[in-house]
């Protein structure tokens, strides 16, 4: 039988004694959820914002990690950023990646697009900053 029981302090050590497990794995699990949820939820919004679709995604995704494997170690943050998204920033036309006071206009759209794709809710916080 399923059911749903919100997990909270009051009731965490029940729900775990009902399901025959440790509070500590309940948590974990819980946490593991919460996590996956959150990535899903910025995979959908990248998509929607660079007007692509989860194939495209996927692809880049696996595209660069080939790349960061690739990089050699002694690289600078800047460069590393570059040769990972700046193929994908150069493929974007239709959006202004811009970083506020970055002059660095080939560093500043590959760090949107970093941003983009790994840490939506920061990405806004930068792009809306006053």
């Amino acid at each position: 039988m399923a059911f749903a029981i919100p997990l909270n302090r009051a009731n965490i050590h029940l729900v775990a004694a009902m399901v025959d497990t440790s509070v500590k794995e309940l948590l974990e699990k819980k946490d593991e959820a919460e996590r996956l949820r959150q990535e899903e939820s910025d995979k959908q919004w990248a998509i929607g914002f660079l007007g692509k679709d989860e194939q495209w995604y996927d692809e880049a995704m696996q595209k660069i990690k080939e790349i960061k494997a690739t990089l050699p170690d002694g690289i600078g943050y800047k460069e590393r950023t570059i040769k990972m998204y700046g193929w994908i920033a150069d493929t974007i036309t239709h959006k202004d990646l811009s970083i506020p006071l970055e002059t660095d206009h080939e560093y500043a759209r590959a760090d949107s697009v970093e941003m983009i794709l790994t840490n939506p809710k920061l990405y806004s916080k930068v792009i809306r900053w006053d």
